[in-house]
Parts: structure tokens; C-alpha cells; sequence
């Protein structure tokens, strides 16, 4: 999988790593509720977490809302709970997941989820040092959402630079959460409402998480939201 942010999947990598080869891992973010896939370090994690992006349900979401981890020793082979997350887990081959979550800023959080074909291979060490790379990627995350959020503020400039922003950022999420284009947008309909954010913020936002290098800082950077 060709990932779009590739100093996030760098990060994945790392903690996939770190943690062996019976690991894999994802990094998942969610912005005012709405749930982002950002980074994996293998297509299996990935395809688990954007299930969970999609279907905003299973452990990281969870994670994220509590700020809590959540710990899948076993992933069970039925009942109700993540059902879709459940079933993508199992055909993927995994039998147990972390979801280690940490706060980014006011309405936004990211998780590192952990998955791994072996029954609770994680000890208490391993634990402590998945919330080590969750932390530094939270720094991460934080050190691009806390620059200026540009507002579009000439009508000829936001009929050709909006329109753009927002078919890249579209692109992008399709990318990341294997999306369809109305679900994408519910994404960042999502993002714009709960945020107090125009659709053109929302997609900087997304940009910015994503790709570091994208190009939304030669914009107009006058006033924010603030947090």
C-alpha cells in the first residue's frame, strides 16, 4: 500500500518493529468524532482500521473516546460487538489487538493499534512502550494542527483554490480509509460541523495530518478557530 504519509508510516513501521514480526501496527486519528486512517505498516492492519473509519465502531474508536486503552486479548468470533471490525480481524488472520489512544488537542486524538496472529502477546513492558510511540506520535500530529488553519479570503481565490483543496483532500481520505466520495464527504461535513471549521479548514486539517509536505501554507493564514 502506497501510503500518503510517509512520516507517519514511518512511525508505523518503527513501532512494528519495536514491537516484532508477529506485530502489526496502524495509526488512526479522529477529529471531532470523525475517524481517520493515517498510516499502517502493513495492508492487513490497514485494511482492519479503515473498516473502522468507515463504520466509526470498533477498538480504537473506543480508545480514542475514552483516552483509554482498550485491550483485545482475544478477538472472539462472534457477537455484536465491532462486528465488522471483528470479521475483517479474523480473515486477516489476527487473533488479538491493542489500541493504545493519546490526546492530540481539544477534539482530537490518535491511536496506535497493535495487531498480532498470536494470542495476548503483549506484556505489561510492551504495553508501556506502545504508549511511548503513540506519544510521539501525537507530538507529531500536534506540531501540524497547531499552525495557523488558512481562511480563503478572496472570492476568486476561493472559487479556484477551494475547489481544488477540497477535490485533494477528498482524494486523500479515499486513500487513506478506502472510501467512496459520499462517504468521504460525510467525513468532512463531519469535521466542519463539530470543529466550527468551513469545508476548506476541514480539508487543510486533513492535508496537514496526511502530508506534510502538501502545499496549504503559501494560503492566507489570518484567524482560527481556537481550540
Amino acid at each position: 500500500m502506497g501510503e500518503l504519509s510517509p512520516y507517519l508510516h514511518e512511525l508505523a513501521v518503527q513501532a512494528a518493529t519495536h514491537f516484532g514480526q508477529h506485530t502489526q501496527t496502524s495509526i488512526t486519528f479522529t477529529y471531532q468524532g470523525a475517524v481517520v486512517r493515517a498510516a499502517s505498516s502493513d495492508e492487513p492492519a490497514a485494511r482492519c482500521d479503515q473498516v473502522e473509519a468507515r463504520t466509526g465502531t470498533g477498538p480504537c474508536v473506543q480508545a480514542m473516546d475514552q483516552l483509554h486503552a482498550v485491550l483485545v486479548p482475544r478477538i472472539p468470533d462472534d457477537g455484536d460487538a465491532w462486528a465488522q471490525w471483528r470479521d475483517q480481524a479474523l480473515a486477516e488472520g489476527f487473533v488479538s489487538a491493542v489500541a493504545m489512544p493519546a490526546h492530540v488537542r481539544p477534539g482530537v486524538a490518535v491511536t496506535l493499534n497493535l495487531y498480532s496472529g498470536e494470542p495476548d502477546p503483549w506484556d505489561a513492558q510492551a504495553l508501556l512502550d506502545a504508549d511511548a510511540h503513540v506519544q510521539a506520535v501525537a507530538v507529531a500530529l500536534r506540531a501540524r494542527l497547531t499552525e495557523p488553519v488558512p481562511t480563503l479570503d478572496r472570492e476568486v481565490r476561493r472559487a479556484l483554490d477551494a475547489r481544488a483543496l477540497l477535490d485533494h483532500a477528498v482524494g486523500v481520505l479515499m486513500h487513506a480509509n478506502a472510501s467512496t466520495p459520499q462517504e468521504v464527504s460525510e467525513v468532512l461535513s463531519r469535521m466542519s460541523i463539530e470543529g466550527d471549521l468551513s469545508l476548506e479548514q476541514a480539508a487543510v486539517l486533513v492535508l496537514r495530518s496526511l502530508e506534510p509536505s502538501a502545499d496549504v501554507d503559501a494560503l492566507p493564514t489570518p484567524n482560527r478557530p481556537s481550540d
